[in-house]
């Protein structure tokens, strides 16, 4: 380990807000961190000068275009303090949120990730805020418990202070055949793994979202290219689970994959993944039983296939 207690892990593409980005980090009450840049800049975008005084700062530039999945990944890779966080490259951090995240953490020993409140700044979203509470109990209550409450509304370990003993091996992003859809959202389930999270009250994540992020592009796609994004985030899900050793049974693995399979096709609007219509719940069940067997066949089909070594 480094002489620094938190790594700030920054996957940049397009330079957007990213200096707006590194000024929140220069804000921050709490100054024992570095900063690790991956620049993996789409093609026709140049990123701005990134040098900002009395910030400790490392740019990592790929040899080769690896994608945001990626990209995060090589970040993850290469951590080397007690703690660290994600942070887009168009969010922010609230000027306590390092401050009180490692204060946290350091009182709870058992705990995997702290985390706030996210708000919502731009045009799509702006001025929603949401909060989780903290998630403790056993590994699979841990697990069950943030299923239940939506992921997509539970978001903590891509937005969280992560401890990095807490996890075995190198941590990553999964994906098997598709861009990485929710690859984000199972990863914050894959920490509850190994510990507990904690709410810290007061700070906030600051997530920027505009009209033409990448995430807005894939919920875009035609109805069977999100129902086999999603599939393939099933089946990453499945194997996660079938590496956990003895911290789930057999009976709670499957209760967890049955779950999640279950949130993902109750996605609604934009990512309903049955049919192209916003809403697939008035349908007979004989009119859904061939589209959600194709979503399972697909999600059987990614876990068996070999893992695209740059995503790995």
């Amino acid at each position: 380990m480094t002489g620094r207690l938190v790594t700030v892990l920054i996957p940049a593409y397009r330079p957007g807000r990213i200096l707006e980005t590194l000024g929140t980090l220069a804000r921050q009450e709490f100054k024992d961190f570095k900063i690790r840049i991956g620049l993996d800049p789409s093609p026709g975008y140049t990123m701005p000068d990134l040098s900002f005084a009395d910030l400790d700062i490392e740019i990592v530039q790929h040899p080769a275009r690896l994608g945001w999945v990626g990209n995060v990944n090589a970040l993850l890779r290469s951590i080397d303090t007690p703690y660290f966080v994600i942070v887009a490259h168009d969010d922010g951090l609230s000027p306590d949120f390092l401050k009180a995240a490692v204060a946290a953490l350091d009182g709870a020993p058992d705990a995997v990730v702290a985390h706030g409140t996210t708000e919502h700044r731009g045009v799509v979203r702006a001025g929603e805020l949401h909060t989780t509470a903290s998630i403790c109990g056993s590994p699979f209550e841990r697990l069950q418990e943030y299923i239940r409450r939506g992921p997509d509304r539970a978001e903590l370990g891509w937005r969280g202070l992560i401890r990095r003993a807490a996890l075995p091996g190198l941590p990553r992003l999964r994906v098997r055949l598709s861009d990485g859809q929710f690859s984000n959202t199972l990863f914050s389930l894959e920490l509850l793994l190994h510990g507990n999270s904690i709410f810290v009250e007061g700070i906030r994540y600051i997530k920027d979202t505009g009209p033409a992020g990448f995430s807005r592009e894939l919920v875009g796609r035609p109805a069977n290219e999100k129902s086999a994004m999603l599939a393939d985030n099933l089946a990453c899900l499945a194997v996660a689970l079938a590496e956990s050793g003895d911290r789930l049974s057999p009976a709670e693995r499957e209760t967890l994959l049955t779950d999640y399979a279950h949130w993902l096709l109750m996605l609604q609007g934009t990512w309903n993944v049955l049919v192209d219509e916003n809403d697939s719940g008035g349908r007979p069940f004989h009119q859904l039983r061939e589209p959600v067997a194709r979503f399972v066949a697909r999600a059987l089909l990614s876990s068996v296939a070999e893992e695209p070594r740059l995503l790995n």
